[in-house]
């Protein structure tokens, strides 16, 4: 039986997990994630946390928790702990996620081996073949099977993306890469829902408004932390679209715009998505399906590049007469007053549409 690693559902799950998953089944570990996340996560990462530290923060190391839980009860063998530096060769990870490993390390005294690696374009050529390398020789893996483990991991991460830019979730494209469900391509709908989910979305209005939902991808995704946020705009009637939907070298054209790239990797890239979707009208070249009527921008209490590309995304919304609304998430935020201002900004939005009409 081969090694059981347990991977946290935070932080780069949502954009990395399906390429982790693959390579280390492909070299014979069986791969269990930390589920997803709950009150009980929640409380577990405050607990284990300073008050400082942002929500996401706070949500990882609860998941860390409990996968330690199931280490203690020998349901897993190591946990997954990479240090995100680079992936792309331009900008870097918030600090926060090059100190995880060091984090994790000094918030438990008693924890299962920890399978680090350092992942950073920008120094060494072919960094990630050479993290996974690494990997394979913690795992005790023969070399002849890391080349295939690592070409078939890019295949599914490039299959993730593709689903990605068709409107399909990160979390039913993950189930779909794994084999778990099929994915419809053209509407991105999961096969195999139950009749109540047939029947709930039969009975959402036909979305007469499109919005942009800009954040990074473990605070949009999650649905604990976000509040049911997508769902509840689905259920409203509105169409929503995210910055995974949009090809990366569409989103990199609007580094003109800037002055220089920002420093943090999810912050340029919803920054850069911001402005992609506000401009859009200027350019009768791009997608209709990309056009919008107003952007909600999902920031985390406490995160400092957060608090600069709300500034960015609202100063280009106003020059652009475009509506937008910032919401700030943590962990006291209340699912009621969240729900209160996405109804009245969406009730606004009709409205406009209406009299526009």
């Amino acid at each position: 039986m081969g090694l059981r690693v347990g991977i946290p559902r935070a932080l780069w799950y949502y954009s990395y997990y399906p390429f982790w998953r693959t390579f280390f089944e492909s070299l014979g570990a069986k791969v269990v994630d930390s589920g997803p996340t709950s009150r009980d996560t929640l409380n577990m990462g405050v607990d284990e946390t300073v008050s400082e530290a942002c929500v996401p923060i706070k949500v990882f190391v609860g998941h860390v928790k409990s996968l330690i839980k199931r280490w203690e009860k020998r349901e897993i063998d190591a946990i997954f702990m990479p240090r995100y530096v680079n992936w792309s060769g331009r900008t870097v990870y918030c600090p926060k996620f090059l100190g995880l490993p060091d984090m994790i390390r000094y918030s438990f005294s008693d924890l299962p081996k920890l399978i680090e690696v350092r992942l950073d374009a920008r120094r060494r050529p072919l960094a990630l073949l050479r993290a996974c390398n690494t990997i394979r020789k913690e795992l005790g893996a023969p070399r002849r099977l890391l080349l295939g483990a690592y070409v078939k991991a890019l295949r599914t991460l490039h299959r993730h993306n593709e689903l990605l830019r068709q409107g399909v979730s990160p979390l039913d494209s993950i189930a779909s890469t794994a084999g778990g469900t099929s994915v419809n391509a053209t509407s991105g709908k999961v096969a195999g829902e139950t009749r109540e989910d047939r029947e709930a979305r039969d009975n959402r209005e036909t979305p007469v408004i499109r919005l942009a939902v800009l954040g990074y991808p473990y605070l949009i995704y999650d649905r604990y932390v976000n509040l049911g946020l997508l769902d509840k705009l689905k259920n409203l009637g509105v169409e929503v679209i995210t910055a995974e939907c949009v090809w990366p070298h569409l989103v990199q054209k609007e580094a003109s715009k800037f002055i220089k790239n920002l420093f943090w990797t999810y912050s340029d890239m919803v920054a850069k998505a911001g402005y992609y979707f506000l401009d859009l009208d200027a350019n009768e070249a791009k997608p209709e399906a990309h056009r919008i009527d107003g952007i909600i921008h999902i920031t985390a209490f406490g995160c400092g590049p957060d608090a600069m590309v709300d500034k960015l995304l609202e100063l280009k919304a106003r020059q652009l007469s475009k509506p937008f609304l910032p919401l700030t998430l943590d962990e006291h935020t209340g699912e009621a007053g969240a729900l209160t201002r996405l109804e009245a900004f969406v009730d606004m939005l009709k409205r406009r549409c209406m009299t526009a009409g």
